[in-house]
């Protein structure tokens, strides 16, 4: 019952989105349906003809035309179909995309994206268009077979009643094969799912232009291709097993139901020799019989070959039925876009319900206050960014925005006011324009000499300016535009969180590739203009500006201050500080 209704909903879905052209499709389908048994009887009326010695007469004529006439039309409804067809299965799979594509953006929090198994379910109905093109030609073959059925079953009862009975006994063993057939195709698609993503990723790593300089150098091509052979032969081999299973099934069903239809033909060809059957139903029958058994058999087997195609939409619709794991308002309060105080209180945050990242952290940041994070690695600093750009949300505690939890605020409007540099920055192969500006380019003005325009924070994007197109350059070699360094990469990314209109900017290790000199400006520019930063740096040097400084180890805030009063009270961040200032001794 629940592959019946996946499957009807799958039928909505997919045949309903384009409904004029699904009433082509049907009434081409009818017409390629009914041609063998036209074609059939045409040829039975020709060669009676012919036998009785008629071929002068306006009958014969009118019957080749005929023919000739159902052949170029028969010809001409596949030409049809192919095109009707192929723009049908191109049209659906791009609003399938759409809506997967969709689906990935209304999922506010970023911890589904994470997870091994929403990975899984993406990747298996990443092939949209050709599943699609399965669906719709397997249905299109299906109700083609029940109009050739129907047709051909009827010119059978004119004349021999006992063939489509023979038929039917005959496909059983077909049938039997065909789910058989099916269950392995699905066991076998189950099984190597597993594999085949390994060696495509081995093989991913080994063409991939981001991974050539460490493969020569560190002679990961030996590792990688070794193991791409060692999971290619894995692949080989369950393939092989399951694929000599189904040519073994597939024999037997189709090797029984040829020697039925050679029986039936042998006794129709007796009947003709001694004169109960007219040459022509002879040929009538020669030439359709095998036709019946493989109408007759499509429409039995359907469902069965249905199986790989009703499991990729139960996932297609459980991936858009999937739920977002950040608790959101539906009567969400005003939120006015302007962000004067973040309060944490006793916030713990754990990425797998277990170890805990931060322990009941507590903090308030005001209007206009730059604030630094210090800590070791895996202390919890970018998770406690994640956290307040609501990537995330709490396991315990509250973070409070304007005096109101976080969680009561619309979560589009509050992410609105926020703009952020990363440390794991995207690097977007579109022009460099775009890259800063996210396709708004009113809100952006460059210029030669500053980068920004001086109500902006400051970027050296003078670089841009010496691009072959300048601002509108494809950045990046992906679509053959023009690669930039890593430090100019970086530069467009602190230049999109900068460009954008926010009131709490969130800046987290943004200067990895930047120069010493670029770098300096940069943090100064961010330190000197007041407005609500919270900043993750490693950089010690770099915040000594700061109003205040978090310092965390281990997930728990152990002091804050500023950097004489840490420098003084905290032996930690004393030691983190002094440790980095020894470099430059």
């Amino acid at each position: 019952m629940q592959k019946l209704k996946t499957f009807w909903k799958a039928f909505r879905f997919i045949f309903l989105a384009m409904p004029s052209r699904t009433f082509v499709l049907l009434i081409l389908t009818i017409l390629e349906g009914a041609v063998p048994a036209l074609l059939a009887l045409i040829m039975k009326y020709l060669v009676d003809t012919v036998i009785g010695g008629n071929t002068d007469s306006s009958l014969f004529f009118y019957l080749i035309i005929s023919w000739l006439f159902v052949m170029v039309i028969n010809q001409g409804i596949s030409a049809l179909l192919r095109l009707t067809i192929d723009i049908y299965n191109v049209k659906v799979s791009c609003q399938i995309g759409e809506l997967i594509i969709k689906k990935r953006l209304s999922i506010a929090g970023t911890s589904v994206f994470e997870d091994p198994e929403f990975q899984k379910i993406y990747e298996r109905i990443s092939d949209t268009q050709y599943r699609i093109e399965n669906f719709v030609n397997n249905f299109r073959y299906w109700f083609k077979s029940i109009i050739e059925f129907v047709s051909i079953f009827v010119l059978f009862l004119s004349f021999e009643i006992w063939i489509p009975l023979a038929i039917f006994i005959s496909i059983l063993p077909g049938i039997f094969a065909a789910k058989k057939i099916a269950k392995l195709q699905l066991e076998e698609e189950e099984s190597i799912y597993d594999i085949e993503r390994k060696t495509g990723y081995y093989r991913n790593v080994l063409v991939s232009p981001q991974a050539a300089r460490e493969i020569r150098l560190f002679d990961f091509g030996n590792l990688f291709f070794n193991k791409f052979k060692t999971s290619s032969k894995d692949l080989i081999k369950k393939n092989s097993g399951f694929r000599k299973h189904i040519a073994a099934l597939d024999f037997t069903g189709t090797g029984i139901r040829i020697i039925a239809v050679a029986l039936i033909m042998l006794i129709l060809s007796k009947k003709a020799a001694n004169g109960s059957l007219s040459a022509g139903s002879l040929a009538m029958f020669l030439q359709s019989v095998f036709a019946f058994s493989s109408a007759m058999l499509t429409i039995i087997e359907f469902w069965a070959y249905q199986d790989s195609a009703i499991a990729f939409f139960d996932r297609l619709f459980d991936f858009l039925n999937i739920e977002d794991r950040l608790y959101i308002c539906k009567n969400p309060r005003p939120f006015y876009g302007l962000i004067k105080s973040v309060e944490f209180k006793n916030v713990s945050f754990s990425y797998d319900g277990k170890r805990d990242i931060l322990k009941n952290i507590s903090f308030k940041i005001n209007e206009k206050e730059i604030t630094a994070l210090v800590g070791e690695n895996g202390a919890g600093k970018t998770t406690l960014i994640k956290l307040l750009a609501r990537f995330y949300d709490p396991n315990s505690g509250e973070i409070l925005v304007n005096g109101i939890n976080i969680k009561e605020l619309d979560i589009d409007e509050y992410q609105k006011a926020i703009s952020a540099v990363f440390q794991d920055y995207m690097k977007y192969y579109i022009s460099a324009e775009e890259n800063i500006s996210a396709g708004k380019s009113k809100n952006l003005n460059l210029n030669k000499a500053e980068g920004l325009k001086e109500d902006k924070l400051k970027v050296d994007l003078k670089f841009i300016f010496n691009l072959p197109e300048k601002e509108k350059t494809i950045v990046g070699t992906y679509f053959g535009g023009t690669e930039i360094s890593g430090g100019q990469w970086q530069r467009l990314a602190i230049a999109r969180g900068l460009n954008k209109e926010h009131s709490l900017l969130l800046v987290d290790e943004p200067t990895a590739s930047i120069d010493p000199i670029q770098e300096r400006e940069i943090y100064k520019s961010i330190l000197t203009k007041k407005e609500m930063t919270l900043l993750v740096t490693h950089r010690l040097g770099s915040i000594r500006m700061a109003d205040r400084i978090f310092v965390l180890r281990e997930g728990k805030l152990i002091a804050e201050g500023n950097h004489e009063k840490l420098m003084d009270s905290c032996k930690y961040y004393n030691k983190l500080y002094s440790s980095q200032a020894d470099m430059y001794i």
